[in-house]
């Protein structure tokens, strides 16, 4: 009788243990909730508030709790051969940072973003594509600061007060996150993230120095995933705008571009979190790329290479 006791017990224990971790599976946070999820958990302590907009629009009128963080403490502007770009914030320097906004190591952080445009969701994903490197728990607000004012929630100019976190950053930046200039045309699958326009050669910005895009690379626009309010589109719409590329089903590795590497945060936050995809970013993008004249710039517009 004592045998059968303890093995009930010891079942009894792996069903209880089995439920915890059910649990804690269930009770994962979304990469990206709306603003009715952070009004009913606004009061959770496990989660950080960071608006990563200027300061200026943070200072207007903020979510209640919420601290700011410019997205510049996620990724810093550096200058290499002529070329301004967005590098990685150092492990430490961002654990720093992170620990001044209140990120303890339990902490699940929601990117909240703001700016004179809802579509400047960037600097969200910008962020975001950094903690994940680093392998710290995060969340968009989707639509940020707006969709909080539409759903008719108060923003508040009083600062909270923080308490220095404990983050503690153990793991260094994923290797195959990022994709360096001559690495590029190594991928089977390269995309361009910009505007049709851009990709065609149409348009350029005056700080990438040729038009058109990398050589043998599709279109998926970030603009495509976004509605005009800045939230991004639900999860069928986007799933089914994947669908219509099918080198996103065969390939399994890519790396995603746009003109400076803000924009291509965007892409790749959707393709991992509708599309199961981890691709890399290519950070230097068009900008450093077209100003090497042995790298190929195609001009769809005019097909060829030029």
């Amino acid at each position: 009788m004592r045998k059968i006791s303890v093995v009930w017990t010891l079942v009894c224990l792996l069903l209880f243990q089995g439920l915890i971790l059910l649990g804690k599976e269930n009770s994962k946070i979304p990469a990206l909730v709306s603003a009715e999820w952070l009004k009913k958990n606004l009061k959770n302590p496990k989660l950080v508030l960071i608006e990563v907009s200027k300061k200026k629009y943070y200072d207007q009128g903020h979510i209640p709790g919420s601290v700011h963080g410019y997205a510049m403490e996620f990724f810093n502007y550096k200058e290499k051969n002529g070329v301004l770009y967005e590098a990685i914030t150092e492990k430490k320097v961002l654990e720093k940072n992170l620990q001044k906004l209140g990120v303890n190591q339990d902490s699940h952080i929601i990117l909240i973003w703001n700016g004179k445009h809802p579509k400047e969701v960037y600097n969200a994903t910008k962020a975001y594509f950094v903690l994940s490197g680093y392998g710290i728990p995060a969340s968009i607000l989707n639509g940020g600061v707006w969709a909080w004012k539409k759903a008719g929630y108060p923003l508040v100019k009083e600062v909270p007060k923080v308490k220095k976190g404990n983050i503690r950053i153990e793991q260094d930046f994923r290797k195959g996150f990022l994709a360096k200039m001559d690495e590029v045309l190594k991928f089977p699958l390269r995309i361009d993230s910009r505007p049709k326009d851009f990709y065609l050669g149409k348009k350029k910005k005056k700080y990438v120095a040729k038009r058109g895009t990398i050589m043998d690379s599709i279109n998926i626009p970030f603009t495509s995933f976004l509605n005009k309010d800045g939230t991004f589109k639900k999860a069928e719409e986007i799933k089914k705008i994947l669908s219509k590329y099918y080198q996103l089903k065969r390939e399994k590795k890519g790396v995603i571009f746009c003109n400076s590497g803000s924009t291509a945060s965007i892409d790749w936050f959707v393709l991992k979190t509708f599309g199961g995809k981890t691709f890399s970013l290519y950070d230097g993008s068009l900008n450093e790329w077209a100003k090497y004249p042995k790298n190929p710039v195609e001009i769809p517009s005019q097909g060829g290479i030029k």
